[in-house]
């Protein structure tokens, strides 16, 4: 898709100053712990890393587990599937800033493997997350093939464009996880200021990014180590909303909720037998999954 609005204008004039992807980038990816197999056929054992073949010592070859290569003294994991090629494949951010903007650039790196042949691999830029300060983001991306069973099955030769983030398969597309996250990116201060310092928590960065500018809510919770929140208050903000004062009883009692669908379960149980829901007593309690146990068992007994 062309640019159409004054921010898409914005960001397509931005797109010369992202920098290219250095050899530094490329083997930091390419380090990352890959499966190292080797295929055990026809009694030999064929490595898969650097593509040397041998015969095992062992006699009881349905036995072998692992074994390491004596030419590159790989230690791999052996497969009995005599396939003539394969590969592997994970996806990777790194973190840039460009001007005012917080940029999340996901890459596709690929492991090829091929019996007789050295791995080898390639690392190819799909996605990019423009972040605004205001927390509004603007997604680039590479074309994906049509009539695919795959929400992303990209077209690794087409150019990145500005794409909507509408529908079932592009809200699995654009709100991708990555694996790995390159540790020697750049944040804006903005981020830091509200209370992100370096750990995502299992989020896709954009998303935490967007929520931690537009959203005060996510800016307590996060600041307040409530991270299972953060998730829930991206996926469910009716929920978080509903159940604010609570929460915030947490906040100031020092609780943690670890699993807030077990602890908006014991809420709800709290409700039903008539306990005061506004008391720490109850909504902190010491051992929380004895009183959540015991409320289920309360409830499962009456019935």
């Amino acid at each position: 898709m062309r640019p159409r609005t004054k921010l898409q204008f914005q960001i397509e004039d931005l797109l010369k100053k992202v920098p290219k992807f250095t050899e530094k980038h490329k083997q930091w990816a390419y380090n990352r712990p890959f499966k190292k197999l080797a295929i055990l056929s026809r009694h030999r054992l064929f490595c898969l890393e650097c593509g040397h073949n041998w015969m095992p010592d062992c006699i009881m070859y349905d036995q072998l587990v692992k074994c390491q290569c004596p030419k590159c003294n790989a230690k791999l994991e052996i497969t009995y599937l005599d396939k003539l090629e394969s590969r592997e494949r994970i996806y990777m951010a790194f973190l840039n800033i460009i001007k005012d903007f917080q940029v999340i650039r996901m890459v596709v790196v690929t492991k090829y493997f091929q019996k007789n042949h050295p791995t080898c691999y390639s690392l190819v830029e799909v996605m990019q997350h423009w972040i605004r300060q205001d927390g509004k983001v603007t997604t680039l991306a590479k074309n994906v093939q049509s009539m695919c069973y795959e929400y992303d099955r990209w077209c690794y030769t087409g150019d990145l464009a500005f794409r909507n983030t509408y529908g079932y398969k592009a809200n699995l597309r654009y709100e991708l996880n990555p694996l790995y996250i390159y540790n020697h990116g750049k944040i804006l201060p903005i981020i830091k200021r509200n209370g992100f310092k370096g750990n995502f928590h299992e989020m896709p960065p954009h998303i935490l990014f967007s929520q931690l500018l537009k959203d005060s809510v996510t800016e307590t919770l996060f600041k307040a180590d409530q991270y299972n929140l953060v998730y829930y208050r991206y996926k469910y903000p009716e929920d978080v909303d509903r159940y604010w004062p609570q929460i915030k009883i947490c906040i100031r009692n020092g609780f943690t909720v670890d699993n807030y669908k077990d602890w908006m379960d014991y809420l709800k149980l709290l409700v039903e037998f008539g306990k005061d829901i506004h008391n720490p007593k109850y909504i902190c309690p010491v051992n929380f999954d004895m009183a959540h146990n015991n409320l289920v068992k309360e409830k499962t007994e009456l019935f």
